[in-house]
């Protein structure tokens, strides 16, 4: 279990002005997904939820509950768990938006909910104000990537970030159960939370048995008896590609993959690959650190790991849209959740920017070479930071900044003369 010095307790007043800013953030949401869905028409006619959740929420309102489920698109675990919130609907008004508003609630809500909870953890390495601590809060609920993805009728990507993340700070706490409980929910929610599973387990001090068993048996409950729907009507293939393992004729340009082509055997079978790639990721992690010293890895550290799989998931994925980013930088934001969130707010630009085509122009093969500008060098330094030892890392680093070479030695020069005056006395 890691060892974290106690730190003095937190004012009332700290903590009202956290609630307050977490309350602003949820009400800021709420307010940008209702002018999304009702008030800017152009997205509102983007928004998927329309043509993919709209059909079978309005046969669930009948109590045509097989129907639902027969009508569900790939996601159809998070429209279960979302079901509940549909008869806010009825308060709301009627037709689709009511309904998109009513079960996106939930997903809303959980983003500030995360900054909350992160601003509240004990401190790791360095000491940080209120603005550090309320950046998250801040910034899981405004963020433009995060209203992009609610705009365009993906809520529940916001839900499942949310999830995974709390999931391996949980884990690396020793908290096996909630953690194994909450991403087994994220996966439920969407089956991409899949590249999660193995961090979860990787970082985990120990209990890895029993919170696999959690994860599946979480995922087991609601997905298994929707399989067993789907495939009365879809059959065994169909139920099965319907939940998004293949990837079909889509083929998007803010991908690693569009070199290989669209008839590649590996874009076809990209998904999949996808999930192997993040048990690579997380067996390696841990073969290399994890089960050295079992106990001592940091959330800092973890994060790092998530941020990892998550980029890698984008970037291999042939169906790369804008809203597919938000994992990693919920990842981003809880790594950065106590220091000023300079990458968060750099990656959330960039990625404004790079990934859809459309805004910066130019050819198909030249967009592909703008992302691949930008998630290469990402990969790159993520992977050295993740599988590098701590003092190695700084090594390189001070090898690469000269600032930071004269830093040291200066600090070096320092410690050496305080030895000596230690040494020689008055």
């Amino acid at each position: 279990m890691v060892v974290v010095a106690d730190e003095p307790e937190q004012s009332s007043g700290d903590l009202r002005a956290r609630a307050m800013i977490c309350a602003l953030g949820t009400a800021s949401a709420i307010a940008a997904m209702y002018l999304v869905v009702s008030v800017w028409h152009r997205y509102a006619r983007m928004n998927d939820f329309r043509s993919e959740a709209w059909p079978a929420y309005r046969a669930l309102e009948h109590w045509h509950v097989l129907q639902f489920l027969r009508l569900s698109p790939a996601y159809v675990g998070s429209l279960v768990l979302r079901a509940p919130f549909l008869p806010l609907a009825g308060l709301l008004g009627s037709g689709w938006r009511a309904a998109y508003f009513a079960t996106a609630l939930p997903c809303v809500i959980a983003a500030p909910v995360l900054g909350l909870w992160l601003s509240s953890q004990p401190r790791l390495r360095m000491g940080s104000g209120l603005a550090s601590r309320i950046s998250p809060i801040v910034l899981c609920a405004v963020n433009p990537i995060v209203i992009v993805c609610i705009g365009f009728g993906h809520a529940e990507d916001v839900l499942g970030a949310s999830l995974c993340v709390a999931a391996v700070v949980l884990a690396v706490r020793g908290s096996g159960g909630w953690a194994g409980l909450l991403v087994g929910l994220a996966v439920v929610n969407k089956s991409w939370a899949l590249v999660a599973v193995p961090v979860v387990l990787a970082v985990m001090p120990s209990g890895q048995r029993r919170a696999l068993m959690i994860i599946v048996g979480t995922a087991a409950s609601i997905l298994l008896p929707v399989l067993i729907v789907r495939q009365t009507s879809l059959g065994a293939g169909g139920a099965a590609t319907s939940l998004g393992s293949s990837t079909g004729n889509l083929f998007l340009v803010p991908q690693l993959l569009f070199w290989l082509g669209k008839r590649s055997w590996i874009v076809h079978d990209a998904h999949v690959l996808i999930v192997v790639v993040a048990f690579a990721c997380a067996g390696a992690w841990w073969w290399l650190r994890g089960r050295r010293t079992p106990g001592t890895t940091e959330p800092t550290e973890a994060l790092l790991l998530l941020m990892l799989v998550f980029f890698l998931r984008a970037a291999l994925d042939p169906w790369d849209n804008l809203y597919y980013q938000t994992p990693f930088l919920f990842a981003l934001m809880a790594y950065e959740s106590r220091r000023p969130p300079r990458l968060t707010s750099f990656y959330s630009i960039a990625l404004l920017l790079i990934v859809p085509p459309e805004i910066l122009g130019g050819t198909r093969a030249f967009a592909a070479a703008r992302y691949a500008a930008l998630a290469l060098p990402t990969i790159l330094v993520l992977g050295l930071r993740v599988y590098l030892p701590p003092e190695r890392w700084a090594a390189l680093r001070r090898a690469i900044s000269p600032g930071r070479r004269r830093a040291a030695a200066a600090g070096a020069t320092a410690a050496g003369q305080a030895n000596t005056a230690t040494a020689t006395g008055p």
